[in-house]
């Protein structure tokens, strides 16, 4: 026990096999009889010594029984006992260290008059005068001490205890560390509801532990239908992908932007992209992975079609009977050129027209400096000389994909073109 009062009132106790009384304690310990009366409440409620009634004299004696303070002092959580007053009579140790106060500073005195922060958060004796039923209540509240934001809850359970019998036992507990963790799952399962995406978690069997809204629609299941099944559910009966993508991310892989199929409820295939990632506990052991399916049906049908419209554009290019080329307006570099070009310039695609020595492009630096597109954006005509060949030539702006904007040249030879087709 703390306290010298308390130490000098045990040592007493240990001298007597037999209940002796309040009076002989405190003059034995050398302390007041009041001082003894507080003290020994404390010890009697925290099972260390027994009390004897007779009559109407209360006498003590050490309890050879487990005490229950030797519980209460083991728990994390903060334990005070009052009387019908609401005056304190026990404290477990860690309601001392929390609050770095003695015994003597706590026993007998009123739980208002401690002026502890917890305590003013809420009225206290509003509470305690209110409270008379005989299950327990609880309260929540926040406090906020050095910069921080505290979390506790407090239980109030009513009941006999000794001679008190409307005493009442206040349990504090700390969620601050509860309640942050309550709120960041919180605010990580409103993201996850919200997804656009769809976001699904399977433990280390590949077994369904979570399922967004987002998942519901891409995929035909509602949550309950799949959470506690197998993730291949969602797997065509071909696919055989499941386990190998299981394995390389426990080996500490994290998958990124896989593309493959998937199959909804109703057979229907979906292509998808996963990226996925392991989930571990607070203690770094792995509990699953969670990953992200994206909806890549229609990107893959325009990738498709634009690859069908480009086979065709070629198609069409290689047709045309003059040189016909896509350039780069930056770096001069062809992006695009049709057949009867390649033929003409020698499959010099990676090269720059302007600046080659090989074709000695007329007046190199005239056509260059009028090429700056910030200031013409209109056609520019010249006649390029091609062994015996002169070449009408036209340089102008178009739009361009991603390019925003590309030069397109095209070259013709009148001659030829009338006389004997194409170059």
């Amino acid at each position: 026990m703390d306290g010298d009062a308390s130490d000098s009132i045990w040592e007493v106790l240990k001298k007597t096999n037999k209940p002796i009384s309040i009076t002989r304690i405190a003059r034995e310990a050398s302390i007041s009889r009041t001082t003894a009366a507080r003290y020994l409440d404390h010890l009697h409620f925290s099972g260390q010594v027994k009390l004897y009634e007779i009559g109407k004299a209360k006498k003590y004696l050490l309890s050879s029984e487990q005490p229950t303070h030797s519980i209460c002092d083991i728990s994390s959580d903060l334990i005070i006992f009052l009387d019908t007053s609401f005056k304190i009579l026990y404290v477990n140790k860690a309601y001392q260290e929390y609050f770095h106060l003695s015994l003597e500073e706590i026993i007998g005195r009123r739980i208002d008059a401690l002026n502890l922060d917890i305590f003013s958060a809420v009225d206290i004796l509003k509470i305690l005068k209110e409270y008379n039923r005989d299950d327990f209540s609880s309260h929540i509240i926040e406090i906020f001490r050095e910069n921080d934001m505290y979390t506790y809850e407090l239980f109030f359970v009513k009941g006999q205890i000794g001679p008190y019998r409307a005493a009442i036992s206040i349990i504090i507990k700390d969620i601050t560390e509860k309640k942050r963790i309550e709120d960041e799952n919180r605010f990580l399962a409103s993201i996850v509801a919200c997804s656009e995406d769809a976001i699904i978690a399977v433990n280390r069997s590949i077994t369904v532990t979570a399922w967004n809204t987002s998942a519901e629609r891409l995929f035909g299941y509602s949550a309950g239908e799949v959470i506690g099944r197998s993730i291949s559910v969602i797997h065509p009966p071909w696919y055989n992908d499941v386990f190998p993508i299981h394995d390389r991310l426990l080996n500490g892989e994290v998958i990124k932007q896989y593309e493959c199929t998937r199959q909804r409820k109703d057979g229907s295939l979906v292509d998808v992209s996963i990226t996925a990632s392991l989930v571990f506990d607070q203690d770094g052991g792995i509990l699953g992975s969670s990953a992200i399916f994206r909806d890549i049906t229609a990107y893959n049908q325009i990738k498709r079609t634009r690859s069908h419209l480009n086979l065709q554009l070629h198609a069409l290019l290689d047709n045309i009977h003059e040189v016909l080329a896509i350039i780069d307006p930056t770096t001069h570099k062809i992006l695009l050129v049709n057949a009867i070009g390649r033929e003409v310039f020698e499959n010099q695609t990676a090269i720059c027209w302007f600046h080659t020595g090989q074709y000695h492009f007329p007046m190199v630096c005239d056509i260059c400096s009028q090429l700056n597109l910030k200031e013409k954006q209109g056609p520019f005509s010249f006649i390029f000389n091609k062994g015996n060949a002169n070449l009408h030539s036209k340089i102008q702006m178009i739009p361009y994909g991603a390019q925003k904007s590309a030069l397109m040249v095209s070259m013709f030879d009148p001659e030829s073109f009338v006389a004997e087709g194409p170059l």
